[in-house]
């Protein structure tokens, strides 16, 4: 049976900033895990300002820099925003996370639709033109 190594060993991110939507839970809070056991500084975002604190608080313990952004990102005005608190400073690496149920849910769609990859796609795809757009 081969060992794997752990992620410091095969990979550093020391220096490197990176986005991560939907990051307060499930996938996108999994992916901040791993880039802050790389030693990425992390700057998270996502519409659940208790879970994003509290994910924050569990990845201090890496010793990075962590600093949330409690925002719906699926309005261009609210990108827009977020871009602003970064002060111009964009991060080296974007991860577009963003959960679309809430989306789906407004529009009268239901979880069976959101199987579809189409459905994704419209209402994935423009907060991550928007957010690459000022990446």
């Amino acid at each position: 049976m081969t060992t794997l190594r752990a992620l410091p060993e095969l990979i550093s991110l020391k220096g490197k900033r990176a986005l991560i939507t939907g990051s307060a839970a499930g996938i996108g809070k999994a992916i901040a895990y791993r880039f802050a056991e790389a030693g990425a500084d992390l700057e998270l975002v996502d519409i659940d300002d208790e879970r994003l604190a509290a994910t924050k608080k569990e990845l201090e313990g890496f010793g990075t820099e962590v600093s949330v952004h409690q925002t719906d990102i699926s309005s261009q005005e609210n990108i827009d925003k977020l871009w602003e608190r970064l002060s111009g400073d964009g991060p080296d690496v974007l991860v577009n996370n963003r959960s679309y149920a809430v989306v789906l849910q407004r529009v009268g769609l239901t979880a069976e639709h959101a199987e579809h990859a189409e459905i994704s796609w419209i209402f994935s795809a423009p907060s991550a033109f928007s957010a690459v757009n000022k990446f």
